[in-house]
């Protein structure tokens, strides 16, 4: 029936189905997909999240939808933090932390693409260190084109203190590059105590675009450790990234904001040809295949009944925090 588009009816014979075997992971997964056919996303969250907890094949399929399902609640939800900011005070966490997003100064549209990919390395890297909260990327990129259609100019010319604020974060890192002579990367980079009432800390950095990025990335990490006073062990990290391994890894993190699942699976393979050892990539491949299988039901998945040993990949741990709706 929900084949079908009788979603109705397939709500009521599911629930027959789950009452007598509760634990009938399939039969849940398209009761969840039946309640969003419906227009109740806050039913299916509930279920999907009750039945994450079943140790299964499923659990991958589910942890996907889930994360669809808050994606879609997050723009309405960040609008209204971004409203709420105007008339209320915004009590800040020291140990949270933004990376706003990246912007190209250049003029070669080659390279734009790069930013996302730089902001998702960022994230990823900082993202290792277990005592600081990382806002999650696709959050951050929607509350930065909701204050950028915004009329009032008072958002529009505060927009580091406004994203900092929405995730309650009092740190903000950001970035700004250019790509010099097709070799050279020149990233300058401002981290933001947004309890200070001081201008930003900022330090440019200078690297071969080819290589380079690996060691901005241990750089900017050990620079905000110190900025925050931490004296807390780096995470390692691989020595190289390929320049053209990131140049479509950047293309499969568009994607992948963009909830253009199928054309990331493109663009991260294509990376990892390029660049077999690049960590960074292997770990948004899988949270974007996640999200693609997700995108689907169970059985154009590929998804065998629960009693089937099939699965659809290493469930990985949440690097990012999304901020909860509601907070």
């Amino acid at each position: 029936k929900y084949e079908d588009a009788d979603f109705n009816k397939a709500r009521a014979l599911l629930f027959k189905v789950i009452s007598q075997n509760p634990e009938d992971l399939r039969a849940r997964s398209y009761l969840g997909l039946s309640y969003e056919a419906l227009g109740k996303d806050s039913q299916a969250q509930k279920l999907y999240n009750a039945s994450i907890n079943s140790e299964s094949h499923y659990k991958e399929w589910l942890v996907g939808r889930k994360e669809i399902i808050e994606r879609k609640q997050a723009r309405t939800f960040l609008r209204s933090r971004v409203e709420e900011i105007r008339t209320s005070n915004t009590e800040l966490k020291k140990r949270s932390v933004v990376v706003a997003p990246v912007t190209y100064h250049g003029k070669k549209g080659k390279y734009e693409n790069l930013a996302v990919g730089i902001t998702a390395m960022f994230n990823h890297a900082l993202g290792k260190i277990n005592t600081l909260t990382i806002a999650d990327q696709y959050d951050v990129e929607l509350v930065s084109g909701i204050i950028q259609a915004q009329s009032d100019s008072e958002l529009r010319d505060n927009p580091i203190a406004i994203i900092g604020k929405v995730f309650y974060s009092q740190t903000v890192i950001k970035c700004n590059f250019d790509i010099v002579d097709d070799r050279q990367i020149v990233l300058d980079v401002g981290y933001w105590n947004l309890n200070s009432e001081g201008l930003p800390t900022t330090k440019t950095y200078l690297a071969p675009l080819d290589g380079g990025l690996a060691v901005i990335r241990q750089d900017v990490v050990a620079d905000l450790l110190a900025f925050l006073e931490k004296s807390e062990e780096q995470p390692f990290f691989a020595s190289r990234i390929d320049k053209n391994a990131f140049t479509s890894f950047s293309k499969g993190i568009r994607n992948y904001l963009s909830n253009e699942f199928a054309d990331g699976v493109d663009q991260f393979e294509s990376a990892l040809k390029d660049n077999p050892g690049f960590e960074l990539c292997s770990f948004y491949k899988s949270q974007n295949e996640r999200l693609l299988n997700a995108s689907q039901t169970p059985a154009a998945a590929g998804l065998a009944y629960p009693s089937s040993p099939a699965g659809i990949g290493e469930l990985h741990d949440q690097t990012f925090r999304r901020l909860q709706w509601p907070p």
